[in-house]
């Protein structure tokens, strides 16, 4: 569903292959590159030792919890969620001992545009630093990551049928 998407097309002029990415795609891209980013910088900072088991790879890599379907997992702070009206598709907590990440996938009867605002003004108003956003020019996707001293959060909006999908994950340093 989020998957990139390239459009290879042929110059006649001077036979070169040009790479065209789509705005979901850009917007994938952009987040796939966050999210390793921000797990480098973990674990670089943390020098976690190579684990020498199986049982050790699973303490690095964090304890995953997931809530009952259609449930929210404890933890999530359910001020972001701004829908009026939302299903709750998914959603988990992995504990990384000294961190612990909430993620919540969603659908809202809200569109990609409405959904955006909602959230820049939460952020805003919740004294959050936006440290990238993108909202796609056919308005069918958008992207903001945002920081303050407690949390890292990223929200990713996209048009889905009937409605949007949210997915937000939120990171508590």
């Amino acid at each position: 569903m989020y998957g990139i998407i390239f459009a290879i097309s042929r110059n006649t002029t001077n036979s070169k292959k040009q790479i065209q990415m789509s705005d979901n795609g850009k917007i994938s891209l952009a987040i796939a590159l966050l999210v390793i980013s921000l797990g480098l910088i973990y674990f670089v900072s943390k020098k976690v030792p190579a684990p020498k088991n199986i049982n050790q790879t699973a303490a690095v890599l964090g304890r995953t919890t997931a809530a009952e379907p259609g449930q929210i997992i404890s933890g999530f702070p359910k001020d972001l969620i701004m829908a009026s009206s939302f299903k709750t598709e998914q959603s988990y907590n992995i504990d990384y001992g000294s961190l612990n990440q909430y993620t919540v996938n969603f659908s809202s009867s809200s569109g990609v545009g409405t959904e955006y605002a909602n959230y820049l003004n939460y952020f805003k108003q919740h004294a959050y630093s936006i440290i990238n956003k993108q909202l796609s020019s056919r308005g069918t996707s958008a992207a903001i990551y945002a920081s303050n001293a407690t949390s890292d959060i990223g929200v990713q909006i996209s048009a889905a049928a009937p409605g949007t999908s949210v997915i937000i994950n939120y990171l508590k340093k």
